[in-house]
């Protein structure tokens, strides 16, 4: 039999966050298990990115899970992962992955805006500092 030797965190009870893009509100689902895999890999190639630039180094940065540095991790990762980022907020935001590509609907900026809710995210968060 498993045992925990930390208390369980708080439970969940929001059921995710929205954004207003253009006019149009979106509802951010909930992140679960079946999106584990691809947000390590791209958080992962992120912190490489970074670390092989000099611009993050693990030994001195503070071990507390920063939603500003989770978006510095994010756009390190485009280079390697746009496709893979693309299709995970398509699937958050529960549109279409080709409706992304309409500046009309998604103008460039909107891209942070959607970094910063996503490093926000309960679940991402929950899940960093649970990791940490």
């Amino acid at each position: 039999m498993a045992t925990k030797s930390k208390p369980a965190p708080d439970p969940i009870l929001d059921e995710g966050p929205t954004i207003t893009i253009e006019g149009h509100t979106y509802k951010i689902r909930r992140l679960g298990l079946q999106d584990v895999f691809r947000v390590v890999r791209i958080l992962g190639n992120g912190i490489s990115v970074l670390v092989g630039s000099g611009q993050f180094d693990p030994k001195t940065t503070k071990a507390k899970v920063d939603p500003g540095l989770v978006v510095q991790v994010l756009i390190a990762s485009v280079q390697r992962h746009q496709e893979d980022l693309m299709e995970l907020i398509a699937d958050l935001l529960s549109v279409e992955r080709e409706k992304l590509d309409d500046p009309e609907r998604f103008p460039m900026t909107s891209i942070l805006d959607l970094y910063e809710t996503l490093a926000n995210h309960q679940d991402l968060l929950d899940f960093l500092s649970r990791v940490e």
